[in-house]
C-alpha cells in the first residue's frame, strides 16, 4: 500500500511538471478508482483548458457528481459531445434517473422527435410520447410505451369533472375500477345514510350532521383524489418505460467512459 502511494506521488509529480494533463496516468486513476488521488490530479493543473476541463467534467460524471458535472460541461462541451464513449455513459447514466438533471443533459443534446433512434430519443418520447412515432420504438419496450400513451391522454382535469358528476367515474376514466367501484359504493352509502337521518331526525341533529360532514368530506377527497391519481399515474408510468429503457440499452451495449 504505501509503495503504492509513492509511486502515485511520483507519477503525480512527473506528470504535473509538464503542465499538460497524462491520458494513460487518468484512465489508470479512474479504473483503480482513486478517487482522492484523481481529483488531487487532476486540480494540480493551475489552467485550466478545455482538455482539463474535459477530464474534470469525466471525473464528476463517473462519480455521480450530476450538479459538477452539469456546471462543468459548460467549460467543455464541444470534447464531451464529440466523445462517443462519454455520450453514451451519460446516456445511460442519466436516462432512468427522470429529473431536472436528466432534463439538463438530454436537452444539452438536443434528441429531436423521429429523427433518431436510442437512449436520448427514448428520454425524448417519455416526455412526448403522443408526437413518437411507435415504430421507432424498440420491440420490447412498445407495451410500457403504448401505456404511457394511454396515460398521458387522460386529462387530470377531466378525471376531476367526471369525479364531481358521478363520484368514482374520474378514477374508472383513468382505467381503475376497482377504485370506482369502492368510491361510488362507499360515497352512496353514505349518502343514503345522510338522507336517513336527515329524513328522521332533522337536519340539526348530530348523527346528520356527522353522516353529512363525511359525505362532503370523501366527496371533495374523491374529487382530488381523481385529479392526483391521473397525474400520479402519468408519472409512474413514465418512470416504469425510463427503468425498461435503461435495462434493455444495458443489455444491448457496453458503456465506459475510457
Amino acid at each position: 500500500m504505501i509503495n503504492q502511494l509513492i509511486t502515485l506521488v511520483v507519477l503525480f509529480i512527473t506528470f504535473s511538471s509538464f503542465g499538460q494533463i497524462d491520458s494513460a496516468f487518468v484512465e489508470h486513476l479512474s479504473r483503480e478508482q482513486l478517487k482522492i488521488e484523481h481529483w488531487t490530479y487532476l486540480n494540480s493543473f493551475e489552467t485550466k483548458n478545455d482538455s482539463t476541463n474535459y477530464y474534470i467534467s469525466k471525473y464528476h460524471l463517473q462519480y455521480g457528481e450530476d450538479s459538477s458535472f452539469l456546471s462543468s460541461l459548460s467549460r467543455s462541451q464541444s470534447l464531451i459531445l464529440s466523445d462517443r464513449l462519454v455520450v453514451d455513459y451519460a446516456n445511460h447514466y442519466f436516462l432512468p434517473k427522470d429529473n431536472s438533471f436528466s432534463d439538463q443533459w438530454f436537452n444539452t443534446i438536443q434528441a429531436k422527435p423521429n429523427t433518431t433512434t436510442g437512449i436520448s430519443f427514448i428520454y425524448y418520447s417519455a416526455y412526448n410520447s403522443n408526437e413518437v412515432d411507435i415504430n421507432l420504438i424498440p420491440e420490447n419496450l412498445k407495451r410500457d410505451f403504448l401505456r404511457l400513451q394511454r396515460a398521458d391522454r387522460k386529462s387530470p382535469l377531466l378525471a376531476a369533472t367526471f369525479s364531481t358528476i358521478v363520484p368514482g367515474t374520474g378514477k374508472l376514466y383513468i382505467g381503475s375500477a376497482r377504485s370506482f367501484l369502492i368510491t361510488f359504493v362507499s360515497l352512496s352509502i353514505l349518502g343514503l345514510q345522510t338522507w336517513e337521518s336527515y329524513s328522521r331526525l332533522g337536519v340539526k341533529h348530530p348523527l346528520t350532521i356527522i353522516n353529512g360532514g363525511l359525505f362532503s368530506l370523501y366527496y371533495v377527497t374523491n374529487i382530488f383524489g381523481s385529479y392526483r391519481e391521473t397525474k400520479t399515474k402519468k408519472i409512474n408510468r413514465r418512470k416504469q418505460y425510463l427503468i425498461d429503457a435503461s435495462n434493455h440499452y444495458h443489455t444491448t451495449s457496453t458503456t465506459r467512459l475510457y
